[in-house]
Formats: C-alpha cells, structure tokens, sequence
C-alpha cells in the first residue's frame, strides 16, 4: 500500500528532506510528515494546520455565562466567509449577526455575549463555517516538528532512548513513543483551550 501525504501537513515533504538531510523515499518522508502533523494536532487540540475551509465546526454552549468558544482551525481568515448559526434540536433556529459577536481572529476565541446559557443544554449548538489555518505554519512550529522527526527516526533505528541496561546479560530496552518536553513547550503556545 503506498503512502500519500497528509492533505494537511505541518511540513511540506521538499522542506523536510532539505531540512533533515534524509535519504529516504518518498513514502518514508511522507510517512514521518504524517506522524508529527497528527501528534501536533492531538497535542494542541486544533482540527487543521494549514489553510482550509471548516464547513460546520459545532459547539454545545458552555452554561452560566457569556458563552465563550474557541475554533480549533484558528487563526481565522477575516477575508473569507464566517458565519455563526445557532441550531435546537438539529434546526437553524438563527443565524447570528457580527454585531452578535466578538471574534479574535489570530485565537479563534468566539465570544458571544447575548447567547449565554444558565445550564447545559445539549439541544442547542452553534455551527461556524470559516476558513482556518495557517497559510505558512509559524517557524518555531515547524522546528520543533523537524526535532521530533529526528528524534523519531533515531529511535527507530535504535540509536537513541535507551531506558535500561542490565548488567547480569545485556537487556536494552528503548524509548519509542511520547513528546519530549522541548517539543511540548514550543508547541504549547498553539493549544486550543
């Protein structure tokens, strides 16, 4: 089965073999791509790296309060079409006008100041179509994606991440999973609460 490359990559794959200096096939580089493109998405919650248009992100109003959301496609394209619609029970009940609403385009943070809620209700959601993403991924980003991709492959050609050594017959177990702390404080900036 060949390997395709993610239609949403934190990395474009000329960028990646220019920077990691790989000799590896296509299908390699693309496979890496799309293993630290899907971590940075898991990590910092959002549901797109680069520019693309989310036709219905959908959100349960938060109770008590002015309801406050946070898009997870941010930063938010203001040139492009943003709608906010409330929907009961599956229904456009309203659409809501941008006197309505405040939006901080480089957050993705929504505050809808007139639509809050005193409890839960899963009846009621608000649908945003917009356009989110980066149209180039910010640097620090992208290093820390590059260092990850190393990282990764050292680990799986054994070289680093030794966890034990026993001295009675060698026992050598290594480390193949998780981001490392300096990966998670570059990419911590970039969550979506």
């Amino acid at each position: 089965m060949a390997i395709s490359l993610t239609s949403d990559p934190i990395i474009s794959a000329a960028d990646a073999n220019t920077l990691l200096g790989w000799g590896t096939t296509d299908e390699e580089t693309y496979s890496a791509i799309n293993a630290v493109s899907a971590r940075f998405l898991q990590f910092t919650g959002r549901s797109r790296i680069t520019s693309g248009a989310i036709a219905a992100e959908i959100h349960n109003l938060p109770p008590y309060g002015c309801p406050v959301i946070w898009l997870k496609a941010a930063p938010v394209d203001t040139g492009e079409t943003f709608t906010v619609e409330m929907y009961d029970d599956g229904s456009l009940s309203e659409t809501i006008a941008s006197g309505d609403y405040t939006l901080y385009a480089t957050t993705g943070k929504l505050v809808l100041p007139s639509h809050g809620v005193i409890r839960q209700d899963y009846t009621r959601d608000i649908r945003v179509a917009y356009t989110g993403g980066w149209s180039s991924v910010p640097w620090d980003v992208v290093e820390a994606a590059v260092e990850l991709m190393r990282l990764d492959k050292a680990r799986r050609d054994g070289a680093i991440g030794v966890q034990s050594i026993s001295r009675e017959g060698m026992s050598t177990n290594y480390q193949t999973a998780g981001i490392p702390q300096e990966v998670k404080d570059a990419w911590a900036p970039y969550r979506i609460f």
